[in-house]
């Protein structure tokens, strides 16, 4: 072991996120009567006014939004305004024990990608938590040519001199003319500034070092649609490393084999297939969506298909979530979870007045709960099934309703579970994070997943059998501490 250092100056234990804007949507009512009315918001999107009950038409009245005022052709009374507006996402954390120990260490992170409150207070987090001791780097040399060894493993040292030991991950390795392999490790590997860099950007200008054994130091930067043809005996990857927010991320930290593979994320390896136009490059995915990004079906070609597994065969007690959003209700029942065949299985419908219907088969018939809150057009809405018994509740952004099931009746199949898709119809809009678990969560825990603090609920993470996260695999998988990037040599 050549060097051991831990730099303090590299501490970072307080810092203040300033993320993008949330969109909020409101409601207010405003007392008194006249033709000019002030709001307390900006709108910036959807505007609606009821007067006495009854929605008064947009040619009736002019919104002025940078002055935050609504003005009408006559004069009303006590009107309500439902409308969203923009509301600027900042989030701040300290770790109170490492400034104790090394004094205060603040940054201002610009984020303008974290749009979502509960997002930036991860990111925020894990940011400190991944900055709040020294990093800790060291060089060592093996006399010998090593390739057994990669970039991003962890291996634990051990310097006896120093009396220093602790768990280290692969930075860099070099083999020199003279047969030596130097390693360097770090305890900290992250970028600070990769999450302001853009993520076509990350993408193209992603870092590979390749080790041709027939010579003793090979090097290469592939850069972007470089055409170029390689035979290599051993390949070594080194990629640009990430911080500690998306290093930890449950979902975007999964393998994929292509744009069209779903993985599961419950860790159940239930992994989907995408099948329709589009699929292979990714067009499937949206660049925003209820959380991160979401998969788009276009209504003729597209869904997902998971594989038949016992874990999937849900019964008396489970629950189902997903986010979902569309432009137009359909014009009949369309499959948003299947896994029905012949009065067996159950499937999730979106029904043409905006409800939601599961049917759980029973063998010679079918039970079959709607609910009577509808998914509204043109933005998000956030819906938990649960089944406990006899009872379905329905949870529509966290709102709860109950409905009696009359029996306990179920069965199960070996058909294929499908998303978007029945085999002959097919769903059109978007759909965001589809969990399935395989016991009846609680009220406060059906909350929790949408107000998308689930993710740090980690005792129920043994029931859920299935999570379809929808991230945009051009955001980068990671494996780990290793990245792969997809690119279009």
């Amino acid at each position: 072991i050549t060097s051991w250092e831990r730099d303090v100056d590299r501490v970072v234990n307080h810092v203040r996120v300033k993320g993008g804007f949330e969109n909020i949507l409101t409601e207010e009512t405003i007392t008194g009567s006249g033709t000019t009315f002030t709001l307390t918001h900006k709108p910036s999107g959807s505007f609606k006014v009821v007067v006495g009950g009854s929605e008064v038409s947009p040619q009736n009245y002019t919104v002025d939004a940078e002055n935050k005022t609504v003005t009408f052709t006559t004069s009303q009374t006590n009107p309500t305004f439902t409308y969203t507006y923009n509301r600027p996402v900042v989030v701040e954390y300290q770790d109170d024990d490492s400034i104790n120990t090394y004094g205060e260490n603040y940054k201002e992170i610009p984020a303008p990608w974290l749009t979502d409150l509960a997002d930036a207070r991860k990111y925020a987090k894990e940011f400190v938590n991944a900055w709040r001791e020294p990093p800790v780097t060291c060089q060592l040399i093996r006399p010998t040519i090593d390739t057994t060894i990669d970039v991003n493993e962890k291996i634990t040292v051990v310097d006896s001199i120093r009396n220093e030991s602790e768990q280290l991950t692969i930075t860099k390795i070099v083999w020199d003319s003279n047969g030596r392999t130097i390693v360097t490790l770090g305890s900290n590997p992250y970028i600070e500034g990769d999450w302001k860099r853009e993520v076509q950007d990350r993408i193209k200008k992603i870092e590979r070092r390749f080790f041709e054994q027939d010579e003793q130091i090979f090097s290469r930067l592939i850069k972007h649609k470089l055409k170029a043809k390689l035979n290599l005996k051993v390949k070594v990857q080194y990629a640009s490393p990430v911080d500690s927010f998306l290093l930890g991320h449950l979902t975007l930290g999964r393998l994929r084999s292509g744009f069209d593979a779903e993985p599961d994320c419950s860790n159940n390896n239930n992994n989907g297939t995408w099948a329709g136009s589009g699929v292979t490059t990714g067009s499937q995915y949206t660049t925003s969506g209820w959380r991160l990004s979401a998969g788009q079906f276009n209504g003729t070609d597209r869904k997902i298909t998971v594989p038949h597994d016992a874990t999937l065969d849900i019964t008396t007690q489970f629950t189902i979530a997903f986010a979902i959003k569309v432009s137009a209700y359909p014009g009949s029942e369309t499959p948003i979870i299947h896994k029905y065949s012949s009065n067996t299985g159950y499937k999730v419908v979106l029904r043409s007045d905006g409800t939601i219907r599961i049917y759980i088969g029973q063998t010679t018939g079918y039970l079959s709960a709607t609910s009577t809150a509808t998914i509204g057009t043109g933005s998000w809405k956030h819906i938990v099934i649960v089944r406990n018994g006899t009872t379905i509740y329905f949870y529509f952004d966290g709102t709860q309703e109950t409905i009696n099931l009359g029996s306990t009746n179920s069965s199960t199949n070996t058909t294929n579970l499908t998303v978007g898709s029945d085999g002959t119809n097919y769903f059109s809009g978007e759909l965001d994070e589809i969990m399935i678990f395989n016991t009846n969560l609680s009220s406060a825990e059906a909350t929790e997943i949408y107000e998308k603090r689930f993710w740090d609920n980690h005792a129920r993470w043994a029931n859920c059998v299935l999570w379809l996260a929808m991230d945009n695999p051009k955001l980068g998988n990671r494996i780990g501490t290793k990245t792969t990037h997809y690119t279009d040599w």
